[in-house]
């Protein structure tokens, strides 16, 4: 189906990459200007909101050439599940992911308060990389990340893409995860998860509450 792109939600910390590249963006618009045919791109809708999963690179490339709406697979679900898909997106499709762009995927999962209860075997799947990956970085989460209060600041709607290096934060839930595994008992929770959000993989800074 066809759906406005100023309805796509694009701060929803959903871009999996370690980063955009700007060539690549330009070769995709070039060749929309000459008529090529793009897959659809992947939004969830939670009732509410049509988060961007999979297709950053080629919203961006619409964009620029003043492109209004694209063709787009619409799912049904929350903001958790198009970051599990955006996760494993790129291991479908596209540019092959660096090993900055799989350490980034492992890490957006291990920081969404929902996704992070997964197992290290089930996340690693899903991201196409080794459960040591995962276990790694798992075990690389600052005790400053579990805390039981935590506050941030909420992205108004009419502001999609703050700078990075803001305090441009938004809360999502409650239930941080430290340790993990295939184990469930080896689960520990606490605190609030706090997601980055506005300029794609900015994961922005986690702040007690006084």
């Amino acid at each position: 189906m066809q759906i406005s792109i100023s309805d796509i939600r694009l701060d929803g910390n959903t871009q999996a990459r370690a980063g955009m590249k700007t060539e690549t963006i330009s070769d995709y618009a070039e060749a929309m200007k000459q008529g090529d045919r793009f897959p659809p791109v992947v939004v969830f809708n939670d009732g509410n909101n049509y988060w961007l999963a999979d297709g950053f690179h080629r919203i961006y490339a619409a964009r620029d050439i003043g492109v209004e709406e694209v063709d787009a697979e619409v799912l049904e679900g929350s903001i958790h599940d198009a970051r599990w898909f955006a996760v494993g997106a790129n291991n479908r499709h596209g540019a092959r992911p660096t090993n900055e762009d799989k350490r980034s995927a492992v890490q957006l999962a291990l920081d969404d308060e929902k996704l992070c209860a997964r197992s290290n075997r089930e996340i690693a799947r899903q991201c196409g990389v080794s459960e040591f990956l995962v276990r790694k970085l798992r075990d690389e989460i600052p005790d400053s990340a579990i805390k039981s209060h935590l506050t941030i600041q909420s992205i108004p709607q009419s502001t999609p893409n703050p700078e990075p290096g803001g305090d441009h934060l938004r809360e999502v839930g409650r239930g941080t995860c430290r340790d993990g595994g295939d184990d469930p008992g080896a689960r520990r929770f606490g605190g609030a998860a706090l997601q980055g959000a506005g300029v794609p993989n900015h994961r922005g800074a986690l702040r007690p509450r006084p």
